[in-house]
């Protein structure tokens, strides 16, 4: 079986060791590393880091995943 691809492959500026992800229902994919997540989907093509904080509201930034 060959090997897959690093997630960072497919989503550019995502980096590969992340603590978490989810997608939501409307297909947003944000992904989670230490105190900043990454969003694809919604129209944007390069993820690029932000404070949880600054997204989810009441969420601290040193989440503890």
């Amino acid at each position: 079986m060959p090997k897959g691809r690093k997630i960072s492959y497919h989503f550019i500026g995502v980096p590969g060791d992340l603590d978490a992800a989810v997608t939501t229902r409307d297909g947003i994919t944000y992904f989670f590393k230490g105190d900043q997540y990454y969003q694809f989907g919604g129209g944007k093509g390069k993820c690029t880091p932000r404070p949880i904080s600054s997204h989810f509201r009441n969420v601290p930034n040193n989440l503890d995943i």
